[in-house]
């Protein structure tokens, strides 16, 4: 779809277009990877407030992940927004570690009545085993317990369809929730928003995976146990899973090194040519470790299945384009030459997938190791239909404001006024009653006997192939990594 002048105009300024009309819905995924510290880049640190800080974005639902805070930490400036409401979960016990915020856009009278009616929050949770205890309730009562009450009022805090098969007990419920990684929200409409900060092992040890493993497959069976009720889902985040070998710069270049991998005598964006080259290896790839195999199974190539439920918005949108990376080794300046990964995703259910126009990255906004991923959406095309009656926004106790028991009147100074240290907040702070620890001691293993073992991808140089020579009509490796 061709920009207008007014939208390339505001593209050319901030390099965040105008939404194409009154009724798009406009989603933006961003691993901050600290929300402190985000205020010493550009364009963060012309700002004097996350209110203003979100609205550049100019987005409806915005996901931000890596927070890095404990509970002390979310104050006035992060709970009571001009413009937004947030949602905020932070890790129970790893202090300025993890942590998922959602902040969703209150509609004002201008808006367009389904669009307000969209944005209108009837339920929120935190985590995705429904196992956590719902803040704010006289007495312990989890998500999934609220779900079977017989009280409506208690039912209705519910959002419902909570892994079974892929959670082995309670205890590994709390587990998996007790990190701050995942906040959802049910909006109107029967439209379910999961917020994720998923694991990535980065110690690579067995139990690093075997959590990991768990996480994601909790995270996808609750995809589809909503989309069996009627929901149209979306998962955005830092899902820390390249699944093709085009989205992970640092294989292809190792396999070409290698000579297992070849590239196209055409220099252009269009990955499906190298793909055609490499038939072998690129599906390979997608099932090369645990992490990729369980990624793969739920997303929709050309045929949804009762797994593969997922629509890859920003993929579908774009097609097979070349190094459209959303995490980069800052520590090893690769972001210059964009030599990244591509990690955060926003993924979708046919119902909202059908409906979206427009996707991409926001490569040139600074402040992270990662960069924004949005997806716009045209309301008018949700399937089913938007409703236009306009509905008034209830609160709720997950609501920052009231889940941190933060209070209005608190004198603090802007978040943005002042220097922040990099150094991770004092971990002698108190938790919020709300925020006690629930999480039991148990063994990962003990947990997690019938998971498969974990599989390393293999290196492109798997010994199975023989080295392939270079043809006359093959571009050299600098040109074919060419900075795009």
């Amino acid at each position: 779809m061709a920009l207008s002048q007014s939208e390339n105009a505001e593209l050319k300024k901030t390099g965040i277009p105008e939404k194409s009309s009154t009724t798009t819905l406009r989603l933006v995924t961003f691993n901050v990877n600290g929300v402190k510290t985000i205020k010493n880049y550009s364009p963060w640190n012309e700002m004097k407030d996350y209110n203003q800080m979100l609205n550049h974005m100019n987005a409806d639902i915005i996901t931000f992940q890596e927070l890095k805070l404990q509970p002390s930490d979310v104050d006035h400036s992060l709970a009571f927004l001009d413009n937004y409401r947030s949602f905020i979960s932070v890790p129970k016990t790893k202090k300025g570690y993890s942590g998922v915020g959602v902040f969703v856009r209150s509609p004002t009278e201008d808006d367009d009545p389904r669009t307000q009616r969209l944005l209108n929050v009837i339920r929120a949770e935190e985590g995705i085993s429904g196992e956590l205890n719902i803040p704010g309730l006289k007495g312990a009562l989890t998500y999934r317990e609220a779900g079977l009450s017989d009280d409506p009022a208690i039912e209705g805090l519910s959002i419902g369809g909570y892994p079974e098969s892929t959670l082995p007990s309670r205890e590994f419920g709390l587990q998996i929730d007790s990190e701050g990684r995942s906040v959802i929200l049910e909006f109107d409409n029967n439209l379910v928003v999961i917020s994720v900060y998923c694991p990535a092992n980065s110690g690579a040890t067995e139990d690093g995976e075997l959590f990991r493993i768990s996480f994601l497959r909790c995270l996808f069976e609750r995809a589809r146990n909503l989309k069996a009720l009627g929901k149209n889902v979306v998962i955005m985040g830092d899902i820390n899973i390249s699944r093709d070998v085009i989205d992970n710069d640092e294989f292809m270049r190792q396999g070409v090194r290698n000579g297992i991998l070849r590239i196209p005598a055409i220099s252009d964006d269009d990955g499906s040519k190298f793909e055609k080259l490499n038939p072998e290896e690129v599906e390979d790839f997608k099932t090369s470790t645990d992490a990729r195999a369980t990624l793969d199974e739920v997303l929709v190539e050309d045929t949804e299945t009762k797994r593969k439920i997922l629509y890859d918005v920003v993929r579908k949108l774009n097609g097979r384009k070349m190094k459209m990376y959303t995490c980069w080794n800052t520590l090893k300046n690769l972001r210059p030459q964009n030599m990244g990964s591509r990690i955060d995703l926003i993924l979708a259910t046919s119902g909202i997938h059908k409906a979206a126009i427009s996707a991409g990255i926001w490569p040139h906004i600074m402040g992270s190791d990662h960069c924004p991923v949005y997806a716009d959406f045209e309301i008018k095309n949700f399937e089913p239909g938007v409703k236009d009656e306009v509905v008034k926004p209830q609160p709720h106790k997950f609501e920052a404001r009231y889940s941190f028991k933060v209070n209005q009147e608190r004198t603090i100074a802007s978040f943005f006024s002042a220097k922040v240290s990099t150094e991770s907040s004092s971990e002698s702070s108190t938790s919020s009653p709300n925020h006690e620890v629930q999480e039991i001691p148990i063994s990962l293993k003990e947990q997690t006997n019938n998971l498969p073992k974990r599989r390393l991808a293999p290196p492109p140089n798997r010994g199975k192939k023989t080295k392939i020579e270079a043809s006359s009509g093959q571009r050299s490796i600098q040109s074919f990594f060419g900075r795009k």
